[in-house]
C-alpha cells in the first residue's frame, strides 16, 4: 500500500507510514498519552478508537510511537497482531506494573522478561504438538540489560507468569508458580511474545513491581510521598553532579548542598546563573490532589532561586500559574505572563497569521482551512495566534487533521465539563454554537483540582488551551474546529441528555437536508432541543442554538456564517461548502419563532439573501424552520434556489 493509504482495521485509525517501527506499548492509554508527551518531540495522535490511544514522535532523532494495549491477554493479542500485521511493526516493547512472588524483586524494582509462562489457551490456535515456550527477542533484551546497567539500575532477569485471572479462587497460585522461579504476575505479555514469533518479529516485557503478593505489601501514601521526596533529591543530586563537573577546582563548604555550592562558585567565579525550569508545573499536573506534594516542591524552588545573589535570571515555562498556598504566593518575585494576560510575550506565543500564511505557501496547504482548525486565540485585538504544535503537525503531514494533545485528552476534558455548578453545562453548549459566555477569572487558585465556581472550570481551561479569551470583554469562547471536535467527543461520552444524542445523530439530518426530506429534519431538530436555565425557546435566536447543535456535523464540510448579509438584510445561518466538497449545496438558513417555515423560505426570497452568492457556482437549498408555541413542533421547509 502507498503512504498515507487507509488501513483494514477496526480497532486503528492510523494511515500506513503513521507508526513508527518501535512501538512502547503501556496498558493504560494516560500512561501512553503521558509517555509522549514528556519524553517525545513533534508528537501526533494517530488513533483514539475505543479511547486507546496512539502516539508517534521523535526521541533523540528517532521516530518513536507509543500506543496503550488495554488490559489482559485478548485486548494485548488485538493490538500487538495488528501493529505487526497490518502497520509493519518490527519492535514492541511492552512496558507497566507487575506483581512480585519471588524474593528476588520487591516494590519498585525493574524485572526484564526473558519468558512468559501462562494459564491462557492463547497458544491453542496454533495447533502445536507440545507446550510453547513464549520467550523474548534477545537483540532486545540484553539491550535493555546493558543500558540499565549503564544508568546504575538493578534489573532482574527471568521469567513471568501471564494469567487471564486478576482475582483468583485459587489461595496456591502464587506459590506454585513461585516454586518454579517465576518472578512476577502480570497479564499481556505470553500475548505479546507469540504474537510476535508467529510473525517474526521482536517483542520485550518489562516491568516496575508495584505489589508484592506474597506478603501483600504494596505502595502506600507515604511511601509514595518518599518516592516524591526521592524525585526531588534526584534533581539536586543531578544539577549538582553537572556543576561539580564544570567547576571542579571550586573550593566547596559543603558539596553535597546545591545552594550552597551554586553560592560558592558564584562567590570564587563572579558569574551568576541563569536558571531555566520547562514544565515547571509538572508537579501540579501528575499530583493533583497531593497537597503535601505541590507545597514541598514550591518551598524547594523558593529556597533555590529566591533573594539568591547566585541567580542572575530565572525562566520558568508551564501550563498554569503560580500556585498560592496559605495566603502567599512561595514564588512571588516572578513577573508572570499567562494566557489570559500574556502582556508583551504575546507576539511570541504560538504562530501569527502572517508566519502561517508562508508555511501554507511553502507546503502548499489552504490558507483558510488551516485558520478555522488552528486560529483563534486571540491576546490582543488585532493579533490572533495558531496552536503552534497542530500548525507544525498539519504542514508536516500534509492534511487537516486533530492533533490536540499538548495538554490533556478529552476524557480529562469531560471530567471538566461534568461538574456540578450552575450555568456551566449551558455555557458549553452555547459555546459550542458559536457564542461566548462571561467569566471572572480572579478566584482561580492556579490548580487542576481546586473548583469552587462554574468560573474556576473555565479559567483552568483556557490555561490548557481548550477555551480563548477575550481580555478586553472578559469571556470565553472555543477559538477552533480543532478544540471544538474535543467537546464534541467530550459531551457525546458524557450523560448531557438530549445534546449527546443531537451531537451523534447530526450527521443524519445533515444528509435529510441534503436529500430534501424534511419531515426526518423536523424530526432531528426535534431530538436536539433541550431545556436548560440558559437556553430557552424564547426567541428565533434561542432555536439557532439548537440547530447549531443539530447540524454540528456540516461543520466538516462547510464554512458557518451567522447574520450573513444579504441583499436586504442578513440570513440567519449561511453554509458555504469548504473547497474540497464543492460537490456540496450551500445552505440559507432562515429561522422562525412561533410563525411558519414557509414564511421563513419567502423572506429569503423577498430579501434577496442569496444575492451575496451570485458567485457562488454550486446548487444553493433554502432550509426554512421554525418553532410552534402552540404544538411544540418544528417545522422545515427546504427548495432548491433557481437562479
Amino acid at each position: 500500500m502507498e503512504g498515507g493509504d487507509v488501513m483494514p482495521t477496526p480497532h486503528n485509525t492510523a494511515n500506513t507510514g503513521d507508526i513508527a517501527k518501535t512501538v512502547i506499548m503501556p496498558g493504560d492509554p494516560l500512561r501512553a498519552k503521558y509517555i509522549a508527551d514528556t519524553y517525545l518531540d513533534n508528537v501526533v495522535r494517530f488513533n483514539n478508537v475505543r479511547n486507546i490511544y496512539g502516539y508517534t514522535g521523535v526521541y533523540r532523532d528517532v521516530d518513536i510511537s507509543v500506543m496503550a494495549s488495554g488490559m489482559g491477554m485478548p485486548s494485548m493479542g488485538i493490538y500487538s497482531y495488528e501493529l505487526f500485521k497490518y502497520y509493519d511493526v518490527d519492535n514492541i516493547i511492552r512496558i507497566g506494573s507487575a506483581g512480585s512472588i519471588s524474593d528476588k524483586v520487591d516494590l519498585r524494582d525493574i524485572v526484564l522478561a526473558i519468558g512468559t509462562s501462562t494459564d491462557s489457551n492463547y497458544a491453542k490456535q496454533y495447533n502445536l504438538p507440545g507446550t510453547y515456550a513464549p520467550v523474548a527477542d534477545f537483540g532486545l533484551l540484553n539491550c535493555a540489560y546493558e543500558q540499565s546497567k549503564l544508568y546504575g539500575i538493578a534489573a532482574e532477569v527471568g521469567n513471568v507468569v501471564s494469567t487471564d485471572v486478576f482475582y483468583n479462587d485459587n489461595p496456591e497460585y502464587n506459590k506454585a508458580w513461585s516454586n518454579m522461579g517465576v518472578l512476577a504476575v502480570e497479564m499481556e505479555s505470553a500475548a505479546l511474545y507469540m504474537n510476535a514469533a508467529r510473525l517474526s518479529k521482536n517483542a520485550l516485557a518489562m516491568f516496575t513491581i508495584s505489589d508484592n503478593l506474597m506478603n501483600g505489601q504494596s505502595l502506600s501514601v507515604e511511601e509514595r510521598q518518599e518516592g516524591f521526596d526521592d524525585m526531588i533529591k534526584l534533581l539536586e543530586r543531578s544539577v549538582l553532579w553537572e556543576l561539580l563537573d564544570v567547576y571542579g577546582e571550586v573550593r566547596y563548604f559543603d558539596n553535597t548542598n546545591l545552594a550552597r555550592s551554586m553560592q560558592d562558585i558564584y562567590t570564587e567565579k563572579k558569574c551568576p546563573f541563569i536558571v531555566i525550569i520547562d514544565e515547571w508545573d509538572c508537579i501540579f499536573r501528575e499530583y493533583k490532589t497531593d497537597k503535601a506534594a505541590q507545597e514541598k516542591y514550591l518551598d524547594f524552588l523558593r529556597s533555590f532561586l529566591k533573594d539568591k545573589v547566585y541567580i542572575h535570571l530565572a525562566y520558568m515555562t508551564g501550563i498554569l500559574p503560580i500556585k498560592k498556598y496559605g495566603t502567599h504566593s512561595a514564588l512571588n518575585m516572578f513577573d508572570e505572563f499567562s494566557m489570559i494576560d500574556p502582556g508583551p510575550l504575546a507576539k511570541y506565543v504560538g504562530f501569527t497569521g502572517e508566519e502561517v500564511s508562508e508555511l501554507c505557501g511553502r507546503y502548499g496547504m489552504d490558507m483558510e482551512e488551516v485558520k478555522s482548525w488552528y486560529d483563534g486565540y486571540f491576546f490582543e485585538p488585532d493579533i490572533s495566534v495558531y496552536s503552534p504544535r497542530s500548525v507544525v503537525s498539519c504542514m508536516r503531514f500534509g492534511r487537516i487533521g486533530n492533533y490536540w494533545n499538548q495538554t490533556e485528552t478529552f476524557e480529562a476534558l469531560k471530567c471538566y465539563i461534568d461538574m456540578n455548578f450552575s450555568g456551566l453545562r449551558d455555557d458549553i453548549l452555547s459555546m459550542m454554537a458559536g457564542e461566548k459566555a462571561a467569566v471572572n477569572t480572579g478566584s482561580f487558585t492556579n490548580d487542576m483540582s481546586t473548583f469552587r465556581t462554574e468560573d474556576d472550570v473555565l479559567t483552568l481551561l483556557i490555561h490548557l488551551g481548550y477555551l480563548g479569551y477575550d481580555y478586553e470583554n472578559k469571556c470565553v469562547f472555543i477559538p477552533n474546529n480543532e478544540i471544538r471536535a474535543e467537546y464534541v467527543n467530550a459531551v457525546s461520552v458524557s450523560d448531557w441528555g438530549e445534546a449527546s444524542r443531537a451531537l451523534k445523530n447530526s450527521a443524519d439530518i445533515l444528509n435529510a437536508i441534503w436529500q430534501r426530506r424534511e419531515q426526518r429534519v423536523a424530526d432531528g431538530i426535534k431530538e436536539a432541543h433541550f431545556e436548560t436555565s440558559h437556553i430557552q425557546y424564547n426567541d428565533e435566536n434561542a432555536l439557532s442554538y439548537t440547530i447549531s447543535l443539530a447540524l454540528y456535523a456540516a461543520r466538516n464540510f462547510y464554512t458557518v456564517y451567522r447574520e450573513f448579509p444579504g441583499g436586504k438584510g442578513f440570513a440567519d445561518m449561511v453554509y458555504i461548502p469548504k473547497k474540497k466538497f464543492s460537490d456540496k449545496p450551500a445552505l440559507v438558513v432562515e429561522l422562525k419563532w412561533d410563525k411558519d417555515a414557509r414564511g421563513a423560505i419567502e423572506q429569503i426570497k423577498n430579501k434577496e439573501y442569496c444575492k451575496s452568492l451570485y458567485e457562488y457556482r454550486g446548487n444553493i437549498l433554502l432550509v426554512g424552520i421554525n418553532y410552534s408555541l402552540k404544538t411544540k413542533e418544528h417545522e422545515c421547509i427546504i427548495e432548491e434556489y433557481t437562479k
